[in-house]
């Protein structure tokens, strides 16, 4: 396999369909990746693609192994307050067992609470920073190079 952090967002978000396709919404189609697939997947940097595919490998073994694999879905993987969030959820938004629901949860938030320590933009360790009212994991060299381009008024778009 590749280095998952050396791939773009778009040559990512491909191999996380294609790979994890199971974990998708059975009228889901990799073809409608640019436009649906953005509700699934993150617009977060490239340095949490490892975490995000462990989570995933993780979730969809777990649910094959309770034969909920086809039954419950990947609704949403997002970045929020710093931390990745991925969100499963029965397929039709029945109750599913107690054991289904406490074990994705638990390597949700295990998943999240490694992102609370995992630069964002590079996946070298970090923390949770706010910068101009924006709540990122970052290295410390990534937080200073948002500060600089923060304090020169953000003449690029792209700060990395």
């Amino acid at each position: 396999m590749s280095d998952l952090k050396a791939m773009s967002h778009d040559d990512f978000r491909h191999y996380v369909l294609t790979r994890y396709a199971s974990l998708f919404p059975p009228d889901f189609k990799v073809a409608q990746q640019k436009s649906y697939g953005l509700q699934y997947l993150p617009q977060c940097e490239s340095g949490w693609h490892d975490l995000i595919d462990e989570a995933l490998q993780r979730i969809e073994a777990y649910l094959r192994e309770r034969g909920w694999l086809g039954r419950a879905f990947v609704r949403q993987v997002k970045e929020k307050f710093g931390s990745l969030r991925i969100h499963v959820r029965p397929d039709d938004d029945s109750a599913w067992p107690d054991e289904v629901a406490e074990g994705v949860a638990s390597i949700r938030i295990e998943i999240e609470s490694r992102s609370d320590k995992t630069c964002e933009v590079c996946g070298r360790p970090g923390q949770i920073e706010v910068v101009d009212h924006y709540h990122q994991c970052l290295c410390p060299e990534h937080h200073a190079k948002r500060l600089r381009w923060v304090a020169e008024g953000r003449p690029d778009r792209d700060w990395r």
